[in-house]
């Protein structure tokens, strides 16, 4: 199991996609980042809402850069696993420099059909997260 899962979110019905997959992901508890240049406490809390209240969330707004804001909180909240939609060079960025698993996933707002080959990836990586804890 993954104790801390950040998810980057832009205020984009894109980044939100994200969220569709957390059935999928054991997890302690959630990050919801919001990166960019405006307040996002607002925004965060009505996404908060709309996800199930057995989920620990926790929030944060993270203002500069995209992709050095998610590596930032990532690094800084000590999360072991960050779960995202593709952003070309913000993607390509993470993936570098990142301190944990990154888990991209499609950007189609499409409930995620289960994948065993998916499944028993995710289920290895979490493996490996909880060797090196």
């Amino acid at each position: 199991m993954f104790h801390r899962v950040l998810i980057p979110l832009d205020g984009t019905s894109h980044a939100e996609v994200a969220l569709t997959y957390l059935n999928q992901v054991r997890t302690g508890g959630i990050l919801l980042a919001g990166v960019g240049p405006t307040d996002c406490t607002e925004y965060l809390k009505g996404v908060r809402a709309r996800l199930p209240s057995v989920i620990d969330v926790q929030l944060a707004c993270v203002p500069g850069e995209p992709a050095e804001a998610i590596l930032r909180m990532a690094r800084s909240a000590g999360c072991d696993l960050i779960l995202m939609t593709s952003h070309g060079h913000i993607s390509d960025q993470v993936t570098r420099q990142a301190c944990c698993p990154v888990l991209f996933v499609g950007d189609q707002a499409v409930a995620p059909r289960p994948d065993p080959a998916a499944q028993a990836a995710l289920e290895r990586a979490q493996e490996l997260v909880e060797g090196c804890l």
